[in-house]
C-alpha cells in the first residue's frame, strides 16, 4: 500500500537505456525491447518479494497476536536500500501501469529526497520491522508521502493502525491530511474508507484530503453558517 511515489506525470521520461537488457540477451532489430525490459523488471520484483516473504517472520507473530504494539523509529540514509526494495515490491506495478517504464528514475530520487528531509520512519510491530512511512508536517496540513508495508505483513491491520495514529494527530492539531495515489493503486479504496475524499485528479494521479471531523462542511454546518450570515446582514441593514 502506498500514498504514491512522488511523480509529475508531465515530466516523466522513458529512458529505456538506463535499464539495460537481460543478462546474456542479444536484442536484434526485430526483438521487442520493451517486453524484455518488462520481463527483467518482473523477475527482479518477484525475487525481492520472495526475499521479504522469507525474511519476515512478523506475519506469524501478528496472526497470533494482532494487537502487537506498533513503534516508530526515524529512518536514515542507511535505510535507503531497504526502503527502495520495499517500494519496488509494493509499487512498481502501479508506477509502470500509470507512468510507463520509469520506476527507477522516479523512485530513487524521491526516496533519497525524503530521507534527507527526515520524513521517513520505520514501522515496528512487536519489535520487528514491517515497513516504513513518510510524513511531513506543514503549517497548513500534514502531508502523507508514502506508506509501504512488507507483503508478509499486509492485510493484518498494520497500515490501518498507522493511519489511525496520523488521523489522531490531524484531529489534535486541527489540520487536514493530504496525499496522492496513482490511479491504478488499489489503496484508493483503503483511503476512502478512512474518510479521505478526492479533491483533484489527473490522468495518472489522484489527490486526496481528509479534514478533521470538527471542520467538515456538513449540511448542518452549512445551514448554520448561512443562517448566521443572514442574521448579520439583517443587523447591518437596520
Amino acid at each position: 500500500m502506498s500514498a504514491g511515489i512522488h511523480a509529475d506525470a508531465s515530466a516523466v521520461t522513458h529512458d529505456q537505456g538506463v535499464l539495460g537488457t537481460l543478462p546474456g540477451a542479444f536484442i536484434s532489430e526485430g526483438d521487442d525491447q520493451d517486453s524484455l525490459i518488462r520481463s527483467k523488471n518482473a523477475i527482479s520484483q518477484q525475487a525481492k518479494k520472495s526475499q521479504f516473504l522469507v525474511a519476515s517472520n512478523i506475519s506469524w507473530a501478528v496472526r497470533l497476536k494482532k494487537t502487537a504494539k506498533l513503534t516508530f523509529r526515524l529512518a536514515s540514509e542507511c535505510d535507503f536500500r531497504y526502503i527502495y526494495d520495499l517500494c519496488e515490491v509494493t509499487m512498481r506495478t502501479c508506477v509502470e501501469a500509470d507512468l510507463g517504464n520509469c520506476f527507477e528514475s522516479i523512485a530513487q530520487p524521491a526516496i533519497r529526497n525524503l530521507l534527507q528531509r527526515g520524513a521517513f520512519s520505520k514501522i515496528y510491530a512487536g519489535g520487528v520491522l514491517v515497513g516504513v512511512f513518510a510524513c511531513e508536517r506543514h503549517v497548513t496540513h500534514i502531508q502523507l508521502e508514502e506508506i509501504y508495508i512488507e507483503p508478509a505483513s499486509q492485510r493484518l491491520g498494520l497500515g490501518t493502525e498507522v493511519m489511525r495514529r496520523i488521523i489522531r494527530e490531524s484531529e489534535s492539531v486541527v489540520l487536514p491530511i493530504r496525499l496522492h495515489v496513482l490511479a491504478s493503486n488499489p489503496a484508493l479504496a483503503f483511503y476512502e474508507k478512512l474518510g479521505f475524499e478526492t479533491v483533484r485528479s489527473a490522468p495518472a494521479v489522484i489527490y486526496m484530503e481528509r479534514v478533521p471531523l470538527g471542520t467538515r462542511s456538513t449540511p448542518q454546518t452549512l445551514l448554520c453558517a448561512a443562517t448566521n450570515e443572514a442574521s448579520l446582514l439583517s443587523e447591518v441593514s437596520k
